[in-house]
């Protein structure tokens, strides 16, 4: 018999390896080869490969994800049976346009998150590092099938029975998203997710604390989502988001379908040391403002993340208050950029009304531009059925840094009885700060007044502290 090899076998040889999907030549060369005895965490120039008892469950597995271009195209899972490698799971990666990336050398990783210390396997949708989105694969010993138990899962962790995590949103330490998920018959089912942020400059009224506004979607077993809003300094959400904070009282704006409460909660330090819950302040408040928002009293329980039961009568003293005006404000100086893209009144201090509508008031930038849109042309009415807001020019200030005069500037108190508003601004400015004889500060003040019922108002401020002496300034308004 001859032992030559024909060109035609050699040219189908080639064509086979051209027209091999990535994934099939790493199993070819990176899997198939590999002895059961050796365990395995590898990246090649086409895939990553782990083998051994990846998933604590007594048997030889193996793991390997194709990649292409800096994307994951494809998965494959086997178990070690009978001598051979068998296949248990074979998933294509880029169907319906699915681009599953590996931004970083490793496409996947294991951990444990359901708390039983045998790992799941969790692919990278997108991103990287110490912020990605996962796919999450579940392996089931007794059946020997691998499922997807969840999909899009940010930054999980097992945490208090629950999938947790968290990520940043923003450029302080407190702008935080987190979300929550459980598992459900076999599956990861969201169960809530918020966003934190301190946004810039933004202050509670009377205190001067930095305000903290929590947006929270909760989720069913259905899939039905409901939503609540808390602008306030309430610190945390659930214990994910910056804890550890000393007692302290809060103030909070709680926002829901049914309406808006302004709550002031003050700690009951001696019940927290009795409860063993003075590490947990913050927790526990978060926790209660957010389980039943038209509920949150005094009356209440809070169930920690421990699983515990606190009542809440025992840590706190909850009183509802009767204004319904928001509790923050926001500071800017206007800068020399800003100034020249927009007009101001002549005489200052100054006052304008306006609704913020679209704006994000909330951002210095289009603070000013909303502030500038009706300090000129005052609005003849504003709107019932959206938040009020108060701008509030102060004159010029010169000699001192722009950070000491924010820090010394106080909304101290707002107030409303009988259509008329009454505030008052107390300024702390201390020595005029060596260097800055020619700084200019102007300053500006944006009030949020909530949701107003229809009339005629008038609004009184009056500041004192000012380097040109006390001031006040009055304005009329109509809601319509």
């Amino acid at each position: 018999m001859s032992s030559t090899i024909r060109p035609g076998f050699l040219l189908a040889l080639a064509a086979c390896a051209v027209a091999a999907d990535p994934l099939t030549t790493l199993i070819q060369n990176r899997v198939l080869t590999l002895p059961s005895d050796l365990s395995r965490a590898k990246v090649y120039p086409e895939g990553a490969v782990v083998s051994g008892d990846v998933f604590k469950s007594g048997k030889k597995m193996a793991v390997a994800v194709a990649v292409a271009e800096r994307r994951s195209v494809g998965l494959a899972l086997f178990i070690h049976k009978n001598g051979d490698w068998r296949e248990i799971t074979r998933e294509s990666l880029t169907e319906n346009d699915q681009r599953l990336g590996a931004d970083e050398e490793w496409p996947f990783t294991f951990a444990d998150l359901n708390g039983d210390a045998k790992p799941e396997l969790l692919l990278t949708e997108r991103g990287g590092g110490a912020d990605r989105l996962v796919r999450v694969y579940h392996f089931d010993k007794d059946a020997e099938t691998v499922t997807v138990a969840g999909v899009g899962l940010r930054n999980p962790t097992w945490k208090d029975g629950a999938v947790c995590g968290q990520w940043k949103i923003g450029a302080t330490a407190g702008d935080i998203g987190a979300q929550q998920h459980r598992w459900l018959d076999g599956r990861l089912q969201p169960t809530w997710r918020c966003n934190q942020r301190y946004l810039a400059h933004e202050y509670m009224i009377g205190s001067g604390d930095p305000a903290v506004r929590v947006d929270l979607e909760t989720i069913d077993a259905a899939g039905a989502i409901s939503a609540v809003s808390a602008v306030g300094n309430v610190a945390s959400y659930r214990n994910l988001l910056p804890v550890g904070e000393s007692p302290r009282a809060f103030q909070v704006l709680v926002r829901e379908a049914k309406g808006r409460r302004l709550l002031h909660v003050a700690p009951k330090v001696d019940g927290l040391r009795a409860a063993k819950r003075i590490g947990q302040w913050d927790e526990a408040i978060s926790r209660a403002a957010f389980t039943d928002p038209a509920l949150f009293s005094s009356e209440m329980s809070v169930t920690m993340g421990d699983g515990a039961m606190v009542k809440l009568a025992d840590i706190a003293t909850v009183t509802v208050l009767s204004s319904t005006l928001a509790p923050t404000y926001q500071f800017v100086s206007i800068s020399d950029e800003a100034r020249r893209d927009i007009e101001e009144p002549s005489i200052l201090p100054a006052l304008a009304v306006t609704n913020p509508g679209p704006h994000e008031w909330t951002l210095a930038a289009d603070s000013v531009k909303l502030w500038a849109a009706t300090a000129v042309v005052p609005l003849a009415t504003v709107e019932a059925n959206h938040d009020v807001l108060v701008y509030l020019r102060l004159p010029n200030i010169n000699g001192f840094a722009l950070n000491q005069i924010e820090s010394g500037t106080l909304v101290s108190a707002l107030t409303l009885s009988e259509k008329s508003i009454t505030v008052t601004v107390t300024m702390t400015l201390g020595e005029r700060a060596a260097g800055a004889s020619k700084n200019v500060a102007r300053p500006l003040l944006a009030m949020s007044l909530g949701m107003l019922s229809k009339g005629d108002y008038r609004i009184k401020t009056t500041i004192t502290g000012h380097p040109t002496g006390p001031l006040s300034v009055e304005q009329a308004f109509t809601v319509k």
